[in-house]
C-alpha cells in the first residue's frame, strides 16, 4: 500500500508542477498495480482536460460517474470535457445535474454560462455568470466572460465595468486590457483607449490584436505616423491579416498615398477573395483615380459577393429596353442612391415601365420627386420581385460610354422637400 500511496503522491506532485506526461506515466504504473481507483481515474481525467484531450477525459469521468452518479464534482468535470470537445448542449445537461447535486458551487454556474453562451442563449448565460459571481465575487474569469457577453450585446457601459473590475484585481490581466482598449475604441474614447493598449503592447509586444487596436486609436487621433508604424509592426507578425491590410490601406488612402493603398487592398483581396469590404475598398479607390474599367469590373464582383456569389439574374447590359419592365434597386448607401437618382428619367424614357426599389427611408422623397415611377420601399437585402431586367442605380455608370454619356449630358436637376 505504501508503494501505491507514494506513486499517487508523485503523480499528484507532477500534475501540480505541470509535468503532465510524467504524471500520466506514473499513474499508469499505479493502475497496473491496482486498476479502477477513483482518485487515479480522476487525476487522469484532469490531465486529459489540461492537455486538450477531451475524448479521454470524457471516458474517465463517465467511468467515475457510473460508480457515483450523484457526485457533483465528477458531473461538473464531465460537462467541462463535453464542452471542450465541442458539445455545448450535452455539456449544459451535465452542468444541470452538477448544480442540482451542489447548488452552491460557483464553477458549475460559470461553466454552464460558457456553454449557454456558445449556444447563443445569452440571457440564460448572463444569469449564470451572475449566479457564479454571487457565490464567488473573486471569480474573475466569470466577470471577464460576462463582460465579453455584454460587449457582444452592445451593452458597452456594463461591459466596461466588468473589464475594469477585473483590472482592479490584476492590472496586468492582458485579455482584459485588450478588451478594454477595443471597447473604448468602439465608444470613440481613443485617448483613454491608448492607455490600455500601450500597457498591453508593453506586456506582450508581439500581441497582434493589441497592436491593431493601438493602431486604430492612433488613426482616429490623427497620429498617422504612429498608426502606420504600429500597423506595419503587426503585419510583420501576421502578414496575411485581412484586418491589418485593410486598416493600413485606409490609412494610406487618408494620407493621399493611393498607390500604397491600392497595394494593401489588393493584398487583402488575395487573403479573403470573398470578403466584400476588401473589394469595395479597392473598387472605390480605382474609380476615384480614374481606373474606370477595372473599377467597374471590381464593382460587379463586389455585388456578386453581396448576393451570395451570384449577381441578380438577367442584368441589363445596355441593350434595348423597349416594352420591358425594369426594376431599379439601390444596393449601396442612401447617399449613393440619391446621387444617382438623376439617371432615372433617362432610364424611364427607354423602358415601358420602371419600378424603383429603395431603402424605405427614401420613399417619401422619391415619390415626390418621381411621381411617374413606382417607388417601393424595402429593407435592404430583401428579394426582388418578378421582372425582366433588374438594374441597380449605380450600374448605369458601368454600362458602355455610349449609354453613359448621353445620360450624363441630359440629367436635369430636381428639387423636392426632404
Amino acid at each position: 500500500m505504501g508503494s501505491l500511496e507514494n506513486l499517487y503522491s508523485k503523480a499528484l506532485g507532477e500534475f501540480h508542477q505541470g509535468a503532465f506526461s510524467s504524471a500520466k506515466a506514473t499513474l499508469r504504473k499505479f493502475s497496473k498495480i491496482q486498476p479502477g481507483v477513483p482518485e487515479a481515474l480522476h487525476l487522469l481525467g484532469l490531465i486529459a482536460l489540461e492537455t486538450k484531450q477531451p475524448k479521454r477525459a470524457i471516458k474517465q469521468f463517465r467511468q467515475l460517474i457510473k460508480g457515483k452518479p450523484g457526485n457533483a464534482q465528477y458531473l461538473g468535470l464531465y460537462g467541462a470535457a463535453l464542452f471542450q470537445s465541442g458539445q455545448p448542449r450535452p455539456a449544459v445537461m451535465a452542468f444541470n445535474k452538477a448544480i442540482k447535486a451542489d447548488p452552491d458551487h460557483a464553477n458549475h454556474y460559470y461553466n454552464r454560462a460558457l456553454a449557454l453562451s456558445e449556444l447563443d442563449q445569452t440571457d440564460a448565460a448572463e444569469t449564470d455568470f451572475r449566479e457564479a459571481l454571487a457565490r464567488a465575487p473573486d471569480l474573475h474569469d466569470a466577470r471577464f466572460n460576462l463582460g465579453r457577453l455584454l460587449r457582444r450585446q452592445r451593452r458597452q457601459t456594463d461591459a466596461l465595468v466588468c473589464f475594469k473590475t477585473v483590472l482592479q484585481a490584476d492590472r496586468n490581466a492582458i485579455d482584459a486590457l485588450i478588451e478594454t482598449g477595443e471597447l473604448l475604441n468602439d465608444l470613440g474614447r481613443f485617448e483613454e483607449a491608448m492607455t490600455y493598449q500601450r500597457q498591453a503592447t508593453a506586456l506582450t509586444p508581439q500581441n497582434v490584436r493589441a497592436l491593431q487596436a493601438l493602431g486604430v486609436a492612433c488613426f482616429y487621433m490623427k497620429r498617422y505616423g504612429e498608426a502606420k508604424q504600429t500597423f506595419r509592426r503587426a503585419l510583420t507578425l501576421e502578414p496575411e491579416s485581412f484586418q491589418l491590410l485593410s486598416a493600413l490601406g485606409n490609412l494610406h488612402q487618408r494620407l493621399g498615398q493611393l498607390s500604397e493603398a491600392q497595394s494593401c487592398f489588393r493584398r487583402a483581396i488575395t487573403v479573403r477573395p470573398n470578403h466584400g469590404d476588401a473589394a469595395a475598398n479597392l473598387n472605390g479607390l480605382l474609380l476615384l483615380s480614374g481606373a474606370y474599367e477595372e473599377g467597374w469590373r471590381l464593382y460587379e464582383y463586389t455585388r456578386a459577393i453581396a448576393y451570395g456569389g451570384t449577381p441578380p439574374r438577367n442584368l441589363w447590359n445596355g441593350g434595348d429596353l423597349t416594352g420591358k419592365t425594369v426594376p431599379v434597386y439601390g444596393d449601396q448607401g442612401v447617399g449613393d442612391v440619391v446621387m444617382f437618382a438623376g439617371l432615372l428619367d433617362e432610364l424611364r424614357s427607354r423602358a415601358a415601365h420602371c419600378v424603383v426599389e429603395i431603402d424605405e427611408r427614401l420613399t417619401p422623397l422619391f415619390r415626390r420627386s418621381f411621381p411617374d415611377l413606382d417607388i417601393i420601399g424595402r429593407p435592404r437585402g430583401s428579394a426582388l420581385g418578378p421582372c425582366d431586367m433588374p438594374i441597380d442605380v449605380e450600374t448605369v455608370f458601368s454600362i458602355c460610354r455610349g449609354v453613359c454619356e448621353p445620360i450624363l449630358a441630359n440629367i436635369r436637376s430636381r428639387r423636392a422637400p426632404i
